[in-house]
């Protein structure tokens, strides 16, 4: 039986053994008496700046090992981290500084330069110069961090800092329900949601999967997710010096280098693999070969952040022999909360199963809208340990996911199958869920509205075989805008993830005597404007493929001008060839021209030239 970790323990397994390897990436790795000396050294550094506890200490940084060793030392000592994305934009940056005060800002040299201009005044910055950006190379990592004053160089901030000389012991606080983290899920820039999690919640958490998992010092664990998401952070860095394991970094997942991706898995001797469906959905349709997972001592495939549906999850396992465990879970319940797989404590495949450690009830809304559970399907609820304290400076949304008795609406509805197993079968709220990723349309309908030829917009979550939903935008318009002119709009005021997947434009938004939307009869407004667009002419094979005939398929894939694409437009170069697109786009090559593209050459297609000579070899 498994002991639950606490602050101290943590801390006692990061000092165990100096050098065991604590991250390890296709550049190099870390050894935990790496990361034990960083943590000591930012202690010492909350101490010279007078970071008292409690406070807030926000992190904004590519540098992963930098990243995860100030959260860390952050959480021991007993300060309040906040993890944001890279990727983040400087208004959102902004909006959650603003928000969370903080008392230390850990940043890449690129955020404290934009920080500079801003009207953020009187907050203390270590900035990493760009130099040590190690997505780049991790070469020299372990001189440079014997060099640790070398790390850092002041911001251009009048009240820049740097790290100090003198380190110290973190204080480890009791575990309790005090804030451990912070942790900003999707929300508009004016109002961005912040989860706290308490230290009791997290601890309980790890514990659990610890337990059901197997997590030792032996496991080697396989997470591509980025740290400012729950899973990545949670079952990621947190899991692993818990329980002493060995965090293994592949670089961020995509389809040009989906082999060397898959195949280091073996490479590094996984005994873990954490991603999602959508991952897997890829890895099913372009992997070149099915002996990925068959190293001596993996355990199993843990996908979460999404729904995995029962006929790819039967497809996985038999092709690649191996084992899948379904979470189901949010920010705000840590990670997870019900798990199904081959275990006697979870449910059957094909469900999210049973919850663990915590309860579940299904609620319905009666017309006179009183909430009463229901045995067979309603909302999901959950209450238990792993649920969060509430949303940052937000008591009225706390209350309306927070009972006053501990239940958390989910959002999601829900049926119990015969077998007591749970099936998500809908949505409540208007969260899409994009690739296990959550966007909330409010966010990017707040930005449309503000282009001048928007005069009414309503984005909604549309299935989708890959991605479970994307995002799609209807819009009025006052006077012409063109969908990749919108598009390009967006792509310069949203991150990435956020853009809509289209932008398409209406007579009329449908809404009811309130004034909200109807979103089903928007759904059945775009659903033939979809169709109309995705299906395109099969070619009949027959004549040759112009180069021009893929650049204008390659401009309605992703949504830009085709007179900025060549042969040499690359996945470096196009704005919107992400992993996503990239698919997308070899699906839309195969539909439209009546061929089909081995696995082995999609991962090697890097522009649109190599795309064409593909085509054209395929004739």
């Amino acid at each position: 039986m498994s002991v639950r970790p606490d602050l101290r323990a943590i801390w006692q397994r990061i000092c165990a053994d100096r050098n065991k390897v604590f991250l390890q990436s296709p550049f190099g790795s870390v050894n935990y008496g790496d990361l034990a000396d960083l943590i000591s050294r930012f202690c010492g550094t909350f101490d010279h700046e007078g970071i008292s506890q409690g406070a807030r200490v926000l992190i904004v940084s590519v540098n992963e090992p930098v990243a995860g060793a100030v959260f860390l030392a952050a959480m021991l000592d007993g300060l309040v981290p906040v993890m944001l994305s890279p990727d983040s934009r400087m208004d959102r940056i902004n909006a959650i500084c603003a928000s969370v005060e903080p008392g230390l800002l850990i940043v890449d040299q690129r955020v404290a330069d934009e920080l500079a201009t801003t009207s953020i005044k009187g907050v203390r910055v270590i900035a990493i110069p760009p130099s040590l950006r190690l997505e780049r190379s991790y070469q020299g990592l372990h001189a440079a961090w014997r060099g640790i004053m070398g790390l850092f160089r002041l911001a251009h901030t009048s009240n820049g800092i740097g790290l100090s000389s003198s380190g110290r012991e973190p204080l480890l606080p009791t575990s309790d329900e005090t804030t451990a983290y912070i942790l900003f899920t999707s929300g508009t820039v004016k109002s961005p949601r912040g989860v706290q999690i308490s230290k009791n919640s997290v601890m309980a958490h790890l514990e659990t999967l610890t337990r059901l998992f197997s997590y030792d010092a032996d496991s080697r664990i396989f997470n591509a997710t980025p740290l400012a998401h729950t899973d990545g952070l949670v079952q990621g860095l947190l899991l692993s010096v818990a329980s002493g394991a060995t965090l293994l970094r592949p670089g961020p997942f995509s389809l040009p280098r989906l082999e060397e991706w898959l195949n280091s898995v073996g490479r590094f001797e996984a005994t873990h693999f954490i991603t999602n469906p959508t991952v897997l959905a890829l890895i099913d349709r372009f992997a070149g070969h099915d002996d990925y997972f068959d190293s001596d001592g993996f355990f199993g495939i843990l996908s979460s952040a999404s729904i995995l549906r029962s006929g790819l999850w039967e497809k996985f396992e038999t092709r690649f022999d191996c084992s899948i465990y379904n979470m189901y879970g949010m920010t705000e319940t840590v990670a997870n909360a019900t798990y199904a797989g081959r275990h006697p404590e979870m449910g059957p495949v094909g469900s999210i199963g049973y919850p663990v450690d915590c309860e579940v009830r299904l609620v319905k809304v009666s017309e006179s809208g009183d909430e009463c559970e229901s045995l067979l399907e309603g909302e999901l609820q959950i209450r238990g340990e792993n649920v969060f304290l509430g949303y940052w400076k937000d008591p009225s949304r706390t209350a309306k996911t927070l009972s006053s008795d501990g239940w958390m609406r989910t959002g999601d509805l829900a049926r119990r199958g015969d077998d007591s197993g749970f099936e998500i079968i809908g949505r409540i709220t208007t969260v899409i869920n994009m690739g296990g990723q959550s966007v909330r349309p409010e966010e990017i309908d707040e930005v449309l509205a503000a282009h001048p030829a928007v005069v009414d917009v309503v984005t909604v979550g549309v299935s989708d075989p890959e991605f479970e939903e994307v995002a799609v935008s209807a819009v009025v318009l006052e006077i012409p805008a063109s969908e990749a002119a919108l598009t390009e709009y967006c792509r310069r005021r949203l991150e990435h993830l956020k853009v809509p997947k289209r932008i398409l434009a209406v007579d009329t938004i449908p809404r009811g005597g309130a004034g909200k939307p109807i979103l089903g009869e928007l759904r059945n407004q775009l659903a033939p404007l979809l169709a109309s667009n995705v299906t395109a002419p099969v070619h009949d094979g027959k004549s040759q493929v112009s180069a021009e005939s893929v650049y204008e398929m390659a401009a309605e894939v992703f949504r830009v001008p085709i007179e900025g694409l060549d042969a040499n437009s690359s996945t470096a170069t196009v704005e919107g060839w992400d992993s996503f697109n990239h698919m997308s786009l070899m699906i839309e090559a195969e539909l439209r021209f009546n061929i089909r593209i081995p696995a082995a050459q999609v991962a090697s297609i890097r522009t649109l030239g190599d795309l064409h000579q593909t085509i054209v070899t395929k004739h």
